[in-house]
């Protein structure tokens, strides 16, 4: 399930790799942040394999799928949001990761639930491609205030939703 050992040495920072643009700007971020933590990644099977491609190499656990909006499945979801909390409160508590930073996929979601439970940091990014309002899942991590810091990419989104922080992974 583990693809690789972590160093000790460094701080460790849970985040989600989904696929496609979510892991390029999860990418982004991480390269910006450079060594100064150790990455450990929740991925999907099409989010991309740490090390490769640009993604800094770091140990993952696989995580389910979520229907899309093109196949939806409640049960299918369902399942997916309960595997990804399950598997996130327990790579959290067995590797004592202190952060979560997220970028905008519907993982988030599950991911930052366990994180808010188990009392760790929470940084939750809005995808740059939401330049007009916040997504879905961005609606629903803030109205349950579960990211300590909300962060979104354009300056006009801090005067529509109060209370987030201006940033840039780019």
């Amino acid at each position: 399930m583990c693809s690789e050992r972590v160093s000790a040495l460094k701080p460790l920072l849970l985040t989600v790799a989904t696929g496609g643009g979510f892991t390029f700007e999860t990418t982004r971020l991480l390269q910006q942040i450079g060594d100064a933590i150790q990455p450990v990644y929740l991925r999907t099977d099409k989010g991309g394999l740490p090390g490769e491609h640009g993604l800094p190499a770091g140990a993952s656990y696989v995580i389910p799928q979520f229907a899309t909006v093109t196949k939806p499945a409640l049960w299918r979801s369902a399942y997916g949001f309960l595997l990804t909390f399950l598997i996130a409160g327990w790579v959290l508590l067995r590797m004592r990761i202190p952060t979560v930073v997220v970028i905008g996929c519907s993982h988030s979601v599950p991911v930052l639930l366990a994180a808010c439970l188990l009392n760790r940091k929470t940084i939750y990014i809005e995808s740059l491609t939401r330049s007009d309002k916040l997504s879905n899942t961005g609606m629903m991590v803030r109205r349950a205030h579960l990211a300590r810091r909300f962060i979104v990419q354009w300056p006009h989104l801090i005067l529509a939703y109060p209370g987030t922080i201006l940033g840039t992974i780019l």
